[in-house]
């Protein structure tokens, strides 16, 4: 049981502040505010996994993860959770959110490809042909030097991409342990899931604020204001400042 207490409570600590920063990198992104600064095919699929990965995390986590828990047992085991249309919609929606995110982040990886392999025809690719996108057949003769900045977006694709065949090879393992009848492995395995799901659901927004100049701007600005005054003296006691050039005027002595 004190075990189990731990575990729940290492699994909030991440997953409320997660949560709770993705919903504000989610407003910022819609804001009206910021409409000029957030509006490309980037930013705009960034929602979308956005809407996917809050959705699917409380999910999973209400209906896959704290089920594990026996100080929930009770609950869970109630008739609400026997076998069910209900059951049956709720185990259908855990696999759907898995796949949207996996499909949003082919098109993701897509986007980031496209910009930076294609940077003079990628405006051109996502704004005609978004739906088709997928698949890029056309080349481009010339392409501009690659911006560090497309280079660091890049890696929200490949920490997605990353998790999800940590994931896949996670479910490869459980099948593995199935057919070997291994029950000690599967233990490990299904305890492993949970963690794993956070990390699947909860990194992007970690990973945007700190690859994003303008993500990180934004968040700060919705802090409160006793928060942002404090980060703007951080910011301004920590700043050095550099003496460029020095003027000496002559003085005449009588």
């Amino acid at each position: 049981m004190k075990r189990e207490v731990i575990m729940l409570c290492v699994s909030l600590l991440y997953g409320i502040p997660s949560f709770l920063l993705y919903l504000i990198v989610l407003v910022q992104l819609i804001r009206p505010t910021y409409r000029k600064r957030f509006n490309n095919p980037f930013f705009r699929l960034c929602f979308l996994i956005g809407v996917v990965d809050c959705i699917g995390y409380l999910d999973y986590y209400l209906f896959f993860t704290l089920p594990a828990y026996s100080l929930f047992s009770s609950f869970y085991g109630s008739s609400l959770f026997s076998p069910s249309a209900f059951t049956t919609a709720i185990y259908f929606s855990n696999y759907l959110f898995s796949y949207l995110q996996l499909f949003g982040n082919c098109f993701l990886t897509v986007n980031r490809f496209t910009c930076i392999v294609f940077p003079l025809k990628h405006n051109r690719i996502w704004k005609y042909f978004f739906p088709l996108s997928v698949v890029i057949t056309k080349t481009s003769g010339t392409a501009a030097k690659n911006r560090r900045a497309e280079l660091n977006l890049f890696f929200l694709a490949l920490v997605m991409f990353l998790l999800q065949c940590i994931g896949g090879l996670l479910q490869v393992l459980i099948y593995v342990a199935i057919k070997a009848n291994n029950d000690m492995m599967l233990t490990v395995l299904y305890t492993l899931l949970p963690w794993l799901s956070d990390l699947k659901f909860l990194s992007p927004p970690w990973v945007l604020v700190v690859i994003s100049t303008s993500i990180r701007e934004t968040v700060i600005q919705a802090l409160p204001k006793r928060l942002l005054q404090y980060h703007n003296h951080w910011m301004i006691s920590g700043s050095s400042v550099t003496v460029t050039s020095v003027s000496v005027r002559s003085l005449n002595v009588r």
